[in-house]
């Protein structure tokens, strides 16, 4: 119990233990030394810089032409989706809304452009077919994802997953006129569009929605999709149409109108059977789609047409000549290497290809003419396909576009054309081929280009001279081909050629939505609020959008080196501002291992706010407002402001040799510009004369806005003329780097620069150059006198010089300092001090090519470089991973790195410059990547080409690259920024994550639900889990919901055995009204924490009183008498056991249920005292006469007799009569035949009395005779004799002889023939009722039984008698209270051990040995009984041979180790004395004292 006892305060102390150690708070410091291993990293810059922002031009590309079309007036109108920031064709711009977006534009016969039109909501628009009228007036159609879009006054909104739209655009300004749309709940396309002969627009389409209302009629979709036409007005509203289905896909891919009125419409179908109007048609049967062909008029369908096929094929386009035959292309998708047959009518084509194309041609009735199909020629083979026909009709001219990627040829039964070629194998090819109306190839002369795709072809019909065809070819990214140009996103290449047994002469093209690549030159600060970049774009970057500004559009280019330059300024928010742009026709471009790349364009700003861009241009030159030349070439330096735009554009006559790189910087308001001169230069109307040697040239304008000289470098130069870089001098003039020419020497004379390059400063006042200090190389592979390349100057206020580049193996400074490569080219940066001398060098880079490309002093001591890398690079204590390319390096004025930053992805950062405070924006390139570019918290994705970019720097405390400004917890490092509830605080600083009220160190979900408040109502345990979606357990009383019956239940207790008896959730103490869940309410319960998995109901528990009847109710019906001793342990219910209602105490109640209210073995309606004395069973001694009442207390005639036992002689003599004078003449109780010696009473024995029938009262004489009394026999003449009673009832030593008793047993319970018929134990027999249960131990009459013992000792004197029975009845009465309280004591202290340990118990004997017991108790043991009277005396001589006999007991308990055990369920069973039916038991294999079964 102590044992006990100190594992429940164990138990109850360790939550309070537990509890303590959550709400203690975290010490500080353990959190700081955690993070301070994180802050240990690499990451250890001192006044880091963060991502704060970052921005680029909108993406541009992708285009895709899916319609062609012409007009009678020779003009050209394509309509196709586009993606990107923006669409320009000339100088027509369209923004883009989001996603893919619809567009249309017109050309001219020459190509020009005349309007651009797009529409589109923020998801995707996609179109599918368009049309014409006479008129110029444009109809397009298609489907849109977007939830709306605006289509001039109509605003069309999507009702399902996609609606179909059709829009209509004017002819002469490409306005949109109106918009309308089939919008039901589901998917609808409208596919085709065609204007039939009374001008009415005809539509095809599908639907996959319920029903879709047209004109106010409602057409039902019968299954997957079904296939509808349409008919509307030229206004925009719908007039009627008409839908066809079943079970499966029926959808409509094209129409076409013949001259009748009439539409013809092509399409595929699954159902199995299809009913259309009045025809029927079956599905082929094969696997997927059948082929289509139907002619509709308002009325309904006139006729159909489809193959036989039994593999998958579909109509997909459809045109109609004017003779009204109707050609129909269709593709065959047979997916399998076998050969597949189709049959139009009579004709059938067998082919081996796994995808094929087929053309068939109707006459306007639906008769088949011909059949064609083209096939991969070369093998089958699932690699290898031709698909997405077109065809367009003009006269006798049929003109088919597709698409494939292996050989091809057309074939019929009876015809097989030449083979046609991809212009490249295995990848996507376009094909434009004739065929003649007689179903064959028209021409073997085609146009195939690779890398491409065609959606739609278009006739022109020339009125004199050959018709024209135009093609849109979409182009693949970042591959070319005949026929397109090169782009780096998806674009069309619209041709125009006239036809002549093939394509004969290009009449033009236009570029639609062709995209190169970007650069940055030069990104400079243009004032406290905004910087300005300059960038280019290569010949194809057509479209470039910043903001809503864009630029480009050119439809044509003029050479390969085509570009654009493009200035454009944003504020300090990154938001641009504005775009303006230099087209050339192409500039100078030239580079080799001795030098860096040379740049053909740089830009400086002037204090004053003039932006200066100078520029190397040939061919062409374009700068808007300004000037245009188309021929040409030369140098330019041109000024610019955001309010003026271009203003002035002034010519520098520098040559375009060598390797001078362009660069432009601005001192104390004078301009510098570098180039390569020799000779006489004109500069701006005036020549400037000079040496006949090549020279670095650097112009100077001057501060009254005059170009006024050119100053040249010495002559002399080892290979080439090589300038690498240029910056201004805050006292004026150029600090710039020179790899060749002759400069003054501050030793004295002068000093040749070559190879390895040195520092020269050019002054301002004189104009003279002066050398200021070189490296050394050390051994190189290549060249040992070319080991540094230098990429950026930088001069501070005070005159200090950075220098910065890449370089290869050892690069010294003097005899400062030296640098060495770890593999490859590394970056570095040198600083040159303004006393002329090299301070310090420091480098940075990895294993391979790494380099610094622009550098810029921020203040404040610190110097900001970047560039490009490859792999790991280590720059100073911190090491930059392979995950980004470009980084952001800063050192500090000492000549130690003190933090570097890169983004993730592949980029290039070129520029860099301070903007205030310490921060820093860096412009560069996001090299062409499928994945985003991270900086900070933004990414960026860049189009298909190389796309530009600008970000800004700023304070980051915490080192982990997310600027403090934007930081969730600018303290702590952490670059993930995670925040679980969008707060401002970050997870890592946030003391409850998920902002529901409750701290994360008391909360159960700290990242769990969001947007709601922990309170009563929601949080019913407070533990930060709200209860109606994420907490288990509301309470927190450790029962999850599911399981408790009081969800939001008491608080601040844990369920267990004690708290929570039947672990329901509900506290036992002061909520649950049911411990045990037996349905029974505790208050009426009588075992309110009893068994458990149970419910109370009339078959567990009969009295419904809370306990289990099978286990724990020892009353099941409630009537007070336990059920060991109730036999109606079951009965009746509502009533109490009393002398009153239940008089034998059995447990049954008398009224009603109790056969036998006094349990003597006599049913009440046989018992004479059916209510009499209980506790004893009738017998022939204790119940005589067998009446039910017992003889010793409450029957006053024990032998029924009719003579009352106190004046009975014989009260228990001879049964079965009834007193009277015949039998019993003296009234005395006994028979006068057999039991009365003195039959008249008159004291005279019978043997003697002469006379035996003396009256009473009468004194007799010795003979029996009264005085006067005649004695018997001598009566006279009466005739009476002597009866001698002993004649048949002879006594033989007292024995009777026909009534023996055998062993004191009546043999057969019969008086002669008088027998207990009724009343024997045959029909009262112990047989069903033993008493394993109700054994003799405690109810046995000890004082009637007589175990076949000896009873020569039973006398037949009265006197002895009555003492027995007395003994009897003072024995009977003085042991039971003893025996009741013993047993009290003995259950007293049974409980008690229970209380211990209560001990296995057996669950009874074997039951061969209970076999034995039902045997035992069959036996009736009251028979045994008999009480001696004086009426019999044992007779002596039968029993001679039978002599008394010592009669051995044995001991009630067996021995120790007795034999012939029974092993049974881990217990030792005996049955002990043998025979006796008592069964002991003790645990098997000890030495356990036997105990007696039953337990009582």
């Amino acid at each position: 119990m102590k044992q006990a006892l100190f594992l429940t305060l164990l138990m109850l102390l360790a939550p309070l233990v537990a509890l303590s150690t959550i709400i203690e708070p975290a010490d500080e410091s353990s959190i700081l030394v955690d993070e301070e291993v994180e802050l240990n990293s690499p990451k250890t810059a001192t006044n880091p810089l963060g991502w704060e922002w970052v921005t680029k031009d909108y993406d541009a590309g992708y285009v895709w032409t899916r319609e062609v079309e012409v007009d009678t007036f020779g003009n050209t109108y394509i309509a196709g989706i586009f993606r990107g920031g923006s669409l320009s064709l000339d100088y027509h711009h369209a923004l883009n809304n989001g996603g893919l977006d619809a567009f249309v534009a017109k050309f001219t016969s020459v190509g020009d452009c005349v309007w651009l039109t797009t529409f589109g909501g923020i998801l995707d628009e996609h179109v599918e077919d368009m049309i014409v009228d006479s008129n110029g007036d444009v109809y397009v159609v298609g489907s849109y994802d977007s939830p709306q879009f605006n289509a001039s006054a109509s605003v069309l909104n999507n009702s399902g997953s996609r609606d179909g739209f059709v829009v209509s655009i004017g002819r002469n300004s490409g306005a949109i006129s109106w918009g309308n749309s089939v919008n039901g709940a589901g998917f609808d396309n409208i596919t085709g569009v065609t204007l039939d002969s009374t001008g009415g627009l005809v539509y095809s389409g599908w639907t996959a929605s319920p029903q879709i209302t047209i004109n106010g009629t409602t057409l039902n979709n019968s299954g997957d999709t079904d296939l509808f036409v349409l008919w509307g007005h030229t206004n925009g509203s719908w007039d009627q149409g008409r839908i066809y289905g079943g079970a499966g896909k029926e959808q409509a891919h094209d129409i076409a109108a013949d001259g009748n009125g009439k539409v013809m419409v092509v399409a595929e179908f699954t159902t199995s059977s299809l009913t259309l109007d009045q025809t029927s048609i079956t599905h082929g049967g094969g696997a997927g789609s059948d082929s289509l062909v139907m002619r509709v008029a308002k009325a309904g369908v006139e006729w159909v047409r489809k193959p036989i096929c039994s593999y998958n094929d579909r109509a997909w386009s459809v045109d109609v000549d004017s003779a009204g035959n109707v050609f129909v292309a269709g593709e065959i998708m047979a997916n399998t290497t076998n050969t597949h047959q189709i049959t139009w009518g009579s004709i059938q084509i067998s082919r081996q290809s796994y995808n094929a194309v087929y053309i068939v041609k109707f006459s306007n009735v639906g008769a088949i003419g011909w059949a064609l199909e083209a096939y991969t020629s070369y093998y089958a083979s699932s690699s290898y396909w031709v698909r997405n026909p077109s065809i367009d009709i003009e006269g006798s001219h049929l003109l088919m576009g597709l698409n494939f990627n292996e050989r091809i040829q057309f074939y019929s039964g009876s015809y097989s054309s030449s083979t046609i070629y991809p212009q490249s194998y295995n990848v996507p090819n376009s094909l434009v081929v004739e065929l003649a109306n007689t179903g064959s190839m028209a021409t073997s002369n085609t146009m195939v280009s690779r890398y491409s795709s065609i959606d739609d072809v278009a006739w022109m019909d020339m009125s004199s001279g050959n018709d024209h065809i135009i093609i849109p070819f979409n182009g693949l990214a970042r591959a070319d081909g005949d026929y397109r140009y090169y782009s780096d996103a998806p674009a069309t290449t619209l041709q125009r050629y006239s036809w002549s047994n093939g394509a004969y002469s290009q009449q033009f093209y236009a570029l639609i939505g062709h995209t190169g690549s970007e650069t940055i030159i030069d990104l400079e600060q243009y004032d406290n609020t905004s910087n300005i970049l300059l960038g280019s774009s290569t010949r194809y970057g057509q479209n470039i959008r910043f903001g809503n500004d864009v630029i480009g559009g050119d439809l044509t280019t003029a050479n390969s080196y085509e570009s654009r330059l493009f200035l454009a300024m944003s504020d300090s928010n990154g938001t641009w501002t504005h775009l303006d742009q230099i087209k050339v026709g192409g500039h100078s471009y030239s580079t080799n291992s001795r030098t860096t790349e040379r740049n053909w364009a740089a830009m400086a700003v002037g204090s004053n706010g003039t932006v200066w861009v100078g520029f190397h241009w040939q061919n062409s030159l374009e700068i808007p407002g300004l000037t245009t030349r188309s021929s040409g070439s030369g140098y330019i330096v041109a000024s610019w402001s955001p309010i003026n735009g271009w203003m002035s554009a002034d010519s520098i006559g520098f040559d375009d040799s060598h390797y001078v790189d362009v660069d432009i910087a601005v001192s104390n308001g004078e301009v510098w510009f570098s180039g390569y001169c020799y000779g006489t230069v004109w500069m701006h109307g005036n020549s400037y004369s000079g040496s006949n040697y090549g020279n670095i040239c650097i112009a100077k304008r001057d501060t009254t806005n005059s170009w006024n000289n050119i100053y040249r470098s010495g002559n002399y130069y080892y290979y080439e003329v090589i300038l690498e870089a240029m910056t201004g001098h805050p006292n004026g003039g150029v600090v710039f780097w020179a790899k060749s020419g002759q400069y003054n020497d501050p030793n004295g004379g002068s000093r040749n620069v070559y190879m390895k390059g040195a520092l020269v400063r050019l002054f301002s006042s004189n104009g003279t150059m002066w050398w200021m200090g070189e490296p050394t190389c050390s051994s190189s592979s290549s060249n040992s006198y070319y080991c540094s390349w230098i990429e950026s100057l930088d001069v501070t206020s005070s005159g200090d010089v950075f220098v910065s580049g890449y370089f290869e193996n050892g690069l010294s400074f003097g005899n400062c300092c030296s640098v060495n490569s770890g593999g490859g080219t590394d970056g570095f940066l040198a600083k040159f001090n303004s006393s002329g001398y090299w301070d310090w060098s420091i480098s940075l880079g990895g294993t391979s090519h790494d380099k610094i490309l622009d550098v810029r002093n921020i203040g404040n001591g610190s110097i900001a470089v970047v560039g490009d890398k490859s792999g790991v690079i280590s720059v100073g204590l911190t090491t930059l991973s392979g995950a980004g390319t470009g980084f952001v390096a800063m050192a500090a004025d000492q000549g130690t790195w003190e933090w570097a930053a890169q983004p993730t992805g592949n980029t290039v950062i070129q520029q860099v410059i301070p903007t205030g405070n310490g921060t820093i924006e860096v412009a560069g390139i996001l090299e062409y990547q499928n994945s985003a570019r991270t900086f900070g918290l933004d990414s960026l994705n860049s189009s298909d080409g190389n796309d530009i970019f600008l970000s800004r720097m700023s304070a980051d405390a915490d080192a982990d690259g997310i600027t403090n400004n934007r930081d969730n917890c600018h303290q702590i490092y952490n670059p993930s920024q995670q925040n679980y509830d969008s707060d401002t605080m970050g997870d890592i600083c946030d003391s409850d994550d998920d902002g529901e009220g409750i701290l994360d160190i008391f909360d159960s979900c700290p990242q769990g639900a969001l947007t709601w408040l922990s309170n009563n109502t929601t949080d019913h345990d407070s533990d930060g889990c709200k209860d109606s979606i994420e907490d288990d357990d509301d309470d927190n009383d450790s029962i999850n919901d599911i399981s408790d019956a009081c969800t939001t239940g008491v608080l601040n207790w844990t369920s267990n055995g004690t708290t929570d008896y039947d672990t329901d959730g509900c506290k036992d103490s002061n909520e649950d009204l049911d411990d045990d869940g037996d349905t029974v309410n505790d208050t009426v319960d009588s075992c309110p924490k009893g068994s458990l998995g149970w419910i109370s109901s009339p078959t567990t528990d009969h009295d419904g009183d809370g306990c289990l009847d099978s286990a724990e109710d020892s009353d099941d019906d409630n009537d007070g008498i336990d059920d060991e001793y109730d036999t109606c342990h079951q009965g009746d219910l509502n009533w109490t056991s009393s002398n009153q209602t239940d008089n034998d105490g059995d447990g049954c109640l008398d009224a009603t249920e109790d056969l036998n209210d006094d349990n003597d073995h006599y049913q009440d309606y046989d018992d004479s005292c059916p209510n009499g004395t209980v506790g004893w069973y009738s017998g022939s001694i204790t119940d005589y006469d067998g009446d039910g009442c017992k003889d010793s207390d409450e029957d006053l005639d024990d032998d029924a007799d009719g003579v009352l036992d106190v004046d009975d002689n014989c009260p228990k003599g001879i049964q079965g009569w009834i007193t009277n004078p015949t039998v019993d003449f003296d009234s005395d109780g006994c028979h006068d035949w057999n039991e009365d010696t003195d039959d008249d009473g008159d004291g005279v024995s019978d043997l003697i009395d002469k006379c035996s029938s003396t009256p009473a009262g009468e004194v007799p004489s010795s003979e029996g005779c009264a005085p006067g009394e005649i004695p018997d026999g001598n009566a006279g003449s009466g005739g009476n004799t002597s009866i001698d009673y002993t004649d048949n009832n002879t006594y033989v030593n007292n024995t009777y002889v026909n009534n023996t008793y055998v062993n004191n047993t009546y043999q057969n319970n019969s008086f002669d023939n008088e027998t207990y018929q009724n009343q024997t134990y045959q029909n009262n027999s112990y047989s069903n009722e033993t008493f394993q249960n109700q054994t003799y131990q405690n109810n046995t009459n000890l004082n009637q039984t007589i175990n076949e013992g000896d009873i020569l000792n039973e006398t037949s004197d009265d006197n002895t008698n009555d003492l027995v029975s007395d003994e009897e009845s003072l024995i009977g009465m003085s042991w039971v209270p003893l025996i009741v309280v013993i047993l009290m004591v003995l259950l007293l202290f049974i409980q008690a051990l229970q209380l211990v340990k209560k001990p296995v118990m057996p669950s009874g004997p074997p039951e061969s040995m209970l076999a034995e017991q039902s045997v035992f108790d069959d036996v009736d043991y009251t028979s045994e009984v008999s009480n001696s009277t004086d009426d019999f005396v044992i007779a002596e001589d039968p029993v001679v041979e039978n002599e008394p006999q010592l009669i051995t007991m044995e001991a009630s308990t067996p021995p120790a180790n007795p034999e012939n055990l029974t092993i049974s369920d881990g217990f030792e069973w005996i049955e002990w004395p043998e025979g006796s039916g008592k069964n002991h038991f003790r645990a098997e294999g000890t030495q356990d004292e036997w105990q007696e079964w039953p337990i009582e």
